[in-house]
């Protein structure tokens, strides 16, 4: 049964071994573990050099893409992918719409008229709502009164 000892040398209890193979183990752990260091280490300087991790550094950067990009040249793709971004595009969009609250159309009498008429017609659903309500638990009430009344 293998158990790992503090300095990750694995060592089998129930079967014996020379030293030589104990070293020879130690010696394939160390280098495995040695090796994932440093692919750790390669990752590391690729993240901090491709901007994901850390400042930007464009022209430092060993990237052949983001050298040659013209976005990082050339203000006029960068302001055009802005424009066309899909997630400016709802902004710059709301902006341009008409809304009836804009400028001086909120000293318009129809405007105001009208809204006034919906919000009494709202009012009106809302309280023929709430006594729709209230009769409908004094219904259920007296059901319940005489279920028990009956059950008993």
């Amino acid at each position: 049964m293998p158990s790992q000892d503090w300095d990750g040398e694995l060592i089998y209890r129930l079967s014996p071994q020379s030293d030589m193979q104990k070293k020879t183990f130690k010696t394939d752990f160390e280098l495995s573990s040695s090796q994932g260091h440093n692919k750790i280490e390669r990752a590391q300087q690729f993240f901090a050099q491709s901007g994901i991790l850390g400042p930007t550094n464009f022209r430092d950067s060993s990237d052949l893409i983001r050298k040659t990009s013209r976005i990082h040249t050339d203000p006029m793709v960068r302001e055009q992918i802005r424009k066309t971004s899909l997630c400016l595009r709802s902004k710059l969009s709301v902006a341009t719409e008409k809304s009836p609250l804009n400028g001086n159309s909120c000293d318009d009498p129809d405007i105001l008229s009208n809204l006034q008429e919906q919000v009494y017609t709202l009012r009106h659903i809302i309280e023929h709502g709430e006594t729709k309500i209230i009769m409908l638990r004094t219904e259920i009430s007296k059901m319940k009164a005489s279920f028990c009344y009956t059950s008993i």
